[in-house]
């Protein structure tokens, strides 16, 4: 599974009044600039719906970047259809109900297929 990250992430998210980052951040700036644009690798293990933690990024960063919906151009090949997430343990799991992992039935989240846009 991959991400495209927009070509202008730089600029909207210096745009951004209240996106829930630090602003005046020198590291995150140069971090936007570099990999705006570009396609990155999405890490499986855990999947969310309105989030994607990239594996890490060779001279970018030895983590990943975690990148929120609004950042993504586009999903490639999504690994999510068919998947669904377990509101009460977080376990990503078939979409199907119990959770694997806790046996609960009522809290599954499926996931949705689909290039984000803002």
């Amino acid at each position: 599974m991959k991400i495209k990250l927009r070509n202008n992430l730089f600029d909207m998210w210096r745009s951004r009044v209240n996106c829930g980052l630090e602003l005046n951040s020198p590291h995150w700036e140069k971090v936007l600039q570099q990999v705006q644009g570009t396609i990155v690798e999405v890490e499986t293990d855990n999947l969310f719906r309105d989030q994607y933690d990239t594996v890490p990024i060779p001279g970018v960063s030895s983590l990943g970047i975690r990148a929120m919906a609004w950042m993504v151009e586009e999903v490639i090949d999504d690994a999510r259809p068919g998947m669904a997430r377990c509101g009460f343990c977080g376990t990503t799991t078939k979409d199907n109900a119990p959770c694997t992992v806790c046996k609960k039935e009522t809290f599954l989240e499926p996931f949705t297929s689909r290039t984000v846009n803002v």
